[in-house]
């Protein structure tokens, strides 16, 4: 099947499995709908030849008949529309549904990194009102090709002729194809455009932008920008526009041709032949019926190209969120305890096989129950090595072994369940205190009591106990009872949703405390240790965090300085002083700062 076609049968299928009683009877009544307005021609056709014949009664019945079609035409279309706006809402929400899925769905995060697939992604984010309305599209797709087909059986009883008429529907409906292809293109083209104009909206409507937007009178340059963005989006689209009008202009004065000639055709088979009078009302009436069908059809095919493009983005994001397949290799569930550590065999990590690498070669043994601190420049690969940790990236070359398992080969989602980590772009869940940190660990999300614990071993209880509600006081200004904290504060309760996972394999904490003054993060990092080495006794935990403030590092077990994606430097905080390299050069750098 064609890609194409897929995309064509993707939200009817959807339609069907949601709830086929309504797909039917949206279907069943249009296709009677369709059926009555041809006849209706038929029966008022019959109704002028009874009146030249002087039959009054046979006149009337068939006048009641063309007025019952009509009637029967606009009250089955108006129950269609019930049962196939009930599917578009239900098929709107699977396809919110479907799309958080896709988004988050994956072990990996490497489709959020792909300039592509956020393009793609903000182009379905816009299409879902075309996806909703894809679902009537098709129901009325049903009701043209029914139409169509009836009409043109009339037509060719009238004569074999006419049954050319709709053959010059054929230049508009693909006049219209084309159309809508240079539109698409035209988004599809500019996605970027759009998505910076979104992206400089959300700034100069943000909050969290506002400060910095004053302080540095951004708010006339974003704005220039954002009109800049949608300007060069508005005139890509005006010129696809402007010839997608003149494609249709000509495809529509075929139809004019043909709708003329038709006319002609059932005069002068009437006046030569000397057939009924009935015949030229019946041509005039189905020849203005295929009008407006090819005025509807056109805008059928329009609003399928539509969503045929939308679906194509969705079949595209489905297969880019699809799982690598490992057949044949097995799912091992991640040990209870760390007895031997986590090795590091020759490990090299890039995004694309295009880009350069950002860790290379790497080797590394992290014994069980130790802590271990990462510290390097800016895109030394220090969050690059957390994020293959935590398997959010499997490593371009080289193996990370768990106890002498490749931890690819442990089932990812019991190696997620033994891993706990804080991260430098943390999340501000703006729900209640005990469900922001609760989530941390989610069987015990409805416990006050472990996350009150929890917040004590972060030292975060006195900023709970300071809000009205205590743990259930609802967070964000986006709610009318919310409470918003400071940054520090925000980041305070992403290190205790870390630590609600009491007996974790491995703590990872990525830049966790730089929201927070020295003191507070050398006091944190003390009760993270104690932490940590609680569940270093318990199963052989090992800690690995990074940080940029060398008093958190000189207790660390193992220090490890990456250097171009290397690890150049291995080694305690005293060895790695008596050494004089990198290391013991940064830390009287920043040492010096503080006397």
């Amino acid at each position: 099947m064609s890609s194409y076609l897929r995309s064509v049968l993707l939200v009817p299928a959807a339609a069907w499995r949601i709830d086929a009683r309504r797909a039917a009877s949206a279907g069943g009544l249009l296709a009677g709908a369709a059926v009555a307005a041809p006849l209706g021609a038929l029966a008022f056709k019959q109704a002028i030849d009874a009146v030249v014949a002087h039959a009054p009664l046979t006149a009337v019945v068939y006048s009641v008949i063309a007025a019952a079609t009509v009637v029967v035409n606009l009250l089955f279309q108006h129950f269609a529309h019930f049962f196939y706006f009930e599917l578009a809402d239900l098929h709107l929400i699977e396809l919110e549904r479907e799309l958080a899925t896709l988004a988050q769905g994956t072990a990996s995060i490497a489709q959020h990194e792909r300039p592509d697939y956020a393009d793609r992604l903000e182009l379905l984010r816009g299409d879902t009102d075309i996806l909703w309305a894809a679902v009537e599209t098709h129901f009325q797709a049903i009701f043209i090709v029914v139409q169509i087909g009836l009409t043109a059986v009339l037509l060719g009883l009238a004569s074999p002729y006419l049954l050319l008429l709709p053959l010059f529907a054929l230049p508009s409906l693909l006049a219209g194809r084309v159309a809508q292809n240079r539109v698409e293109d035209a988004r599809q083209a500019h996605a970027a455009d759009a998505r910076q104009a979104t992206h400089l909206l959300e700034l100069v409507t943000s909050p969290t932008a506002a400060a910095e937007a004053r302080m540095f009178r951004l708010h006339e340059v974003l704005r220039r920008r954002q009109a800049s963005a949608w300007e060069r989006l508005r005139a890509s689209l005006e010129r696809a526009e402007a010839a997608a009008v003149a494609v249709q202009s000509a495809g529509q004065l075929a139809f004019g041709v043909g709708y003329a000639g038709a006319v002609i055709i059932a005069v002068r088979e009437t006046v030569v032949h000397h057939g009924p009078v009935g015949r030229i009302g019946l041509v005039m009436t189905l020849a203005a019926q295929v009008q407006g069908q090819v005025g509807r059809a056109f805008g059928v095919v329009q609003s399928l190209q539509r969503s045929a493009r939308s679906a194509e983005r969705l079949l595209w994001l489905r297969e880019v969120s699809r799982e690598p397949s490992r057949s044949g290799r097995p799912r091992t569930p991640a040990p209870s305890r760390i007895a031997q550590g986590l090795t590091l065999e020759g490990v090299g990590f890039r995004y694309t096989p295009e880009s350069d690498w950002v860790l290379r070669d790497v080797d590394l043994h992290l014994p069980p129950g130790s802590t271990v601190a990462l510290i390097g420049d800016n895109g030394a690969g220090k969050s690059t090595l957390i994020k293959l940790l935590c398997r959010f990236y499997e490593p371009t070359s080289g193996t990370i072994r768990l106890d002498g398992i490749d931890i690819a080969d442990l089932d990812i989602d019991d190696w997620r369940e033994r891993i706990t980590a804080a991260f430098q772009d943390y999340m501000r869940f703006e729900t209640t205190v005990r469900e922001s940190v609760g989530v941390g660990a989610l069987p015990q999300l409805d416990d006050p009591e472990a996350v009150s614990r929890t917040l004590e071993r972060a030292q975060a209880a006195p900023i709970v106990d300071a809000l009205p509600q205590g743990v259930e006081t609802l967070l964000g200004k986006q709610f009318d009872d919310g409470f918003e904290l400071s940054g520090g504060q925000w980041q305070r309760l992403a290190i205790a949703r870390a630590m609600m996972r009491s007996q974790p394999l491995l703590l990872l904490l990525d830049e966790p405390a730089s929201a927070l003054d020295p003191s507070t993060e050398h006091a944190l990092f003390a009760a993270y240790t104690a932490s940590a080495r609680t569940a270093a006794a318990a199963v052989g935990a090992i800690t690995v965090f990074v940080s940029h403030r060398f008093s958190t590092l000189t207790t660390a077990d193992l220090i490890i300085v990456l250097r171009d994606g290397a690890a150049a430097e291995v080694g305690t905080h005293a060895t790695l002083m008596d050494a004089g390299g990198t290391y013991a050069e940064l830390y009287e750098l920043q040492a010096a700062s503080y006397r």
